[in-house]
């Protein structure tokens, strides 16, 4: 069984293969858990990533605040505690 640091450490390494060639900024754990029946773990992390819509015309002019280049993404990966294969990759809705 793999330990909590080096499921972390797979979905990471996982996190950059696929966002390859694309700039995650402050790649950072956000939350860690074991499933119930201690078959897998569960690990979000988060990210910065380029913003495809930032708001343009007067609303950005309003309220400047929302004008982000960046904005933050989280996902979790699903983690196999045998095997330390990554399951699934999903999308952490806040």
């Amino acid at each position: 069984m793999i330990d909590v640091k080096e499921a972390v450490s797979k979905a990471t390494q996982a996190a950059m293969h696929f966002f390859e060639g694309k700039e995650l900024v402050e790649l950072a754990l956000e939350e860690v858990e074991m499933t119930d029946d201690r078959q897998y773990w569960l690990i979000t992390l988060g990210f910065y990533a380029l913003n495809v819509n930032p708001p343009v015309g007067f609303a950005a002019m309003i309220n400047a605040s929302m004008q982000q280049k960046y904005e933050r993404k989280f996902k979790i990966f699903k983690i196999d505690a045998t095997t330390g294969e990554v399951v699934s990759m999903k999308i952490r809705e806040i």
